[in-house]
């Protein structure tokens, strides 16, 4: 089911093309983002947006810079944010980089071995990002998931999902569960959905439609709000190092307790 949230402000692009859309959506525990691309005469240019969840308006938008494409392949595709290490990421239609949220500044990671992105995700769980791509031949669609090696971009593996589209991917921080923006073009009408990876990440099990309030493909999906904070490894050991501490002091503490009950204190 969707519930409408409000307007982010962007007029859409006009009949020529031109104009300002968001084409993914992604978050931080503290922050919601959004791809937006700027299409002009001269080419398109890609921002990272910032996004009021509360009413839908963007906040403030920084152009991106640093991609090795120029004209009109400059725009972000679709991004996802690493949440154990604090780092949004970015596809253009062939590359992945990690884009600075605040400045915009982006940073090539490498090459990517399957095109057509539409989505992107980040899986805690596996510590890897998956893409959504697309391939047409002969007026059939194939949707494919993407298993990236987020240190250079190369995909680890890839499975054909038996879905129509794949807009989009996104991951619940707090079981990792995967979750597929989809649609269902019926010849009149194009009906938006909502698919869940099954657990060997190999297909979907559908939700459902989302209803008359979605009745076009929903171009961004994000999980939105905290998450429950995971300790880093060199916290787990001072944690349990102290742990080890203070049971030794608890121990000599009744160790002396005892020997002054006995009178040899």
């Amino acid at each position: 089911a969707v519930t409408f949230i409000g307007s982010n402000g962007l007029g859409g692009f006009d009949s020529d093309g031109y104009g300002s859309i968001i084409r993914d959506l992604t978050s931080s525990s503290s922050a919601l983002y959004g791809a937006q691309w700027n299409a002009s005469a001269s080419g398109i240019t890609g921002a990272i947006a910032t996004f009021n969840a509360a009413t839908g308006a963007i906040t403030s938008s920084v152009a991106v810079t640093g991609l090795l494409e120029t004209g009109f392949n400059q725009g972000v595709y679709a991004i996802a944010f690493d949440r154990m290490t604090n780092t949004l990421f970015g596809t253009t239609s062939r590359r992945l980089y990690t884009i600075n949220a605040t400045t915009g500044a982006a940073s090539f990671v490498g090459n990517l071995t399957n095109f057509g992105q539409i989505g992107l995700g980040y899986d805690a769980g596996t510590n890897a990002l998956f893409s959504v791509t697309q391939s047409i031949a002969n007026n059939v669609t194939t949707t494919y998931l993407n298993m990236l090696d987020r240190t250079n971009a190369a995909t680890l593996s890839s499975t054909i999902l038996s879905i129509q589209c794949g807009c989009d991917i996104a991951f619940d921080p707090l079981g990792n569960q995967g979750y597929i923006s989809n649609y269902l073009d019926t010849g009149s009408s194009v009906i938006s959905g909502l698919d869940r990876l099954n657990a060997g990440m190999n297909g979907t099990i559908t939700i459902g439609a989302n209803g008359p309030q979605a009745r076009a493909p929903m171009s961004g999906l994000a999980f939105f709000g905290q998450m429950a904070a995971v300790p880093e490894p060199a916290s787990w050991a001072m944690m349990i190092a102290g742990f080890g501490m203070i049971g030794g002091a608890m121990r000599r503490a009744n160790g002396r307790t005892v020997r002054r009950k006995l009178g040899t204190a």
